[in-house]
């Protein structure tokens, strides 16, 4: 695996909030997308400075398993602070800069600060998905603390992150600042 690390902060108005959030993204490429490509697989952390956890790594893998084909992501995440349940979201986007589909991981465990991995599988849809898919966003949408407080991402923020990563630029267009 190739792996590479741009890391950018950006502030992100919430529509109507009136509050800002602080994002750090981290890219991460990994092997082909086939033989016949140079297009190589991305895996992107999408952290929130303000979430309680953050994610280290995303790799999603797929696999044909039992006469059908999986997607199985392994996510390393560093807990800042005890929660009793989390929901972590993979955002799948195809080579041409698609959103294909998302994906939800929501583990409900007691987990105290420090690193820990979460495992899920997931049924594909589609067969045509394992050749098609490129790039994987993954970032925590929401937690349950210790004190029973929940912690939300702000999604309208989440959505103008996903659109500045301009996955879906065409020749000609400018690029966004």
């Amino acid at each position: 695996m190739r792996v590479f690390r741009l890391v950018c902060v950006m502030m992100f108005l919430a529509a109507g909030a009136g509050t800002a959030q602080e994002y750090e993204i981290s890219r991460v490429s990994h092997d082909r997308i086939n033989d016949r490509s140079r297009l190589q697989r991305e895996s992107i952390a999408l952290n929130i400075t303000s979430s309680p956890i953050r994610v280290e790594a995303a790799e999603l893998s797929i696999r044909f398993r039992d006469r059908r084909y999986r997607y199985e992501v392994s996510t390393d995440i560093e807990v800042g602070t005890s929660v009793q349940a989390l929901e972590v979201r993979h955002v799948l986007y195809d080579v041409f800069g698609d959103h294909m589909s998302n994906l939800s991981n929501v583990e409900v465990r007691g987990m105290l600060p420090g690193p820990h991995t979460l495992d899920g599988t997931w049924n594909m849809l589609s067969q045509n998905d394992s050749n098609e898919h490129l790039i994987t966003v993954t970032y925590v949408a929401r937690a349950r603390l210790d004190d029973g407080s929940v912690w939300n991402a702000d999604m309208a923020a989440i959505s103008d992150v996903l659109e500045s990563l301009d996955l879906d630029r065409e020749i000609g267009d400018e690029p966004r600042n």
